[in-house]
């Protein structure tokens, strides 16, 4: 068993408002996709060439595997305890390289749970990135990198799957996010994306999760609370408030596999007739909630 790294596209030229579908390989298990963006200059007009980017995994044409904009996986990964995500940023060239992964396990090198296309129910399974309209008038390029797990010794445990669940402003009202209930979650992530330095506390400043109409209620937390929880789970390593490509990524984890203590600690809303988020607003702000969910 062993990793190997393919380059599906090398010094690719982005163009605005262009979805660009790239067919991924079934021949070998996937652990996940390494997207790397480089611009040469006008690093400040770059933001939504990046943070914005849409990345779809699909199988069989129409299954979802992968749905967020770049920096809600951004959020994911940091998660986890990461965020060495920006290779550089040398402010006085213009020059900026940025490192964002798609994952399929619980980091980016899980050998336990990962994406295997071999079987006979897949037919294809397609990566499409869809560039956002922007102003910035640089030309810049992207890799995209395969990380597959060649000879494995053990088949795969599941997958993750990474989706928005919903989009909305801000504007210090309770919103209410019907989730999905057809697996298991990982972490259900509330992130800011106007790539301001406001704080996410102070955008949402409360999280409550309900199940069956307050007959359970596992997360009912002040966002700063949840901050604070974060960075405890991950030992440290990780800010509650970390840079990012939009000057800041902030988020709120509702995180149910970091530490991973197995997957009877996921929060199973499969068996539960309603789960709805209830997010407390206190001020405006770009909101989405991603979930991150095990499929079997």
């Amino acid at each position: 068993m062993y990793l190997q790294k393919t380059y599906l596209k090398k010094d690719e030229v982005v163009t605005t408002a262009a979805v660009v579908p790239i067919a991924l390989p079934r021949t070998n298990p996937i652990l996940g996709i390494l997207l790397h963006w480089n611009f040469e200059s006008g690093v400040g007009e770059a933001a939504a060439a990046v943070d914005e980017v849409l990345v779809e995994v699909i199988k069989n044409g129409h299954e979802v595997i992968t749905s967020a904009q770049m920096g809600e996986l951004i959020a994911y990964f940091q998660t986890g305890g990461y965020r060495n995500f920006e290779v550089a940023d040398l402010a006085a060239s213009l020059t900026a390289e940025y490192l964002v992964p798609v994952l399929f396990g619980r980091d980016l090198l899980d050998t336990d749970y990962f994406l295997d296309p071999r079987g006979p129910e897949w037919t294809s399974l397609d990566l499409y990135l869809t560039q956002p309209t922007h102003t910035c008038t640089t030309t810049f390029t992207y890799d995209v990198i395969l990380l597959r797990l060649m000879e494995p010794t053990r088949p795969s445990a599941g997958y993750f799957k990474v989706s928005t669940k919903r989009a909305y402003t801000a504007a210090g009202q309770i919103e209410y996010v019907l989730l999905d209930r057809s697996f298991p979650y990982g972490a259900v992530i509330v992130s800011e994306m106007d790539g301001t330095s406001t704080d996410i506390a102070t955008i949402v400043s409360n999280l409550k999760l309900n199940v069956d109409a307050d007959t359970f209620v596992p997360i009912n937390e002040a966002g700063e609370d949840l901050e604070l929880f974060n960075m405890l789970v991950s030992d440290g390593d990780r800010q509650a408030v970390l840079p990012n490509i939009l000057a800041e990524t902030n988020f709120l984890a509702l995180d149910f596999m970091h530490p991973w203590r197995g997957e009877e600690m996921l929060f199973h809303a499969e068996k539960y007739g309603k789960v709805e988020l209830e997010a407390t607003g206190t001020a405006a702000g770009t909101i989405r909630v991603t979930g991150v969910e095990l499929v079997k």
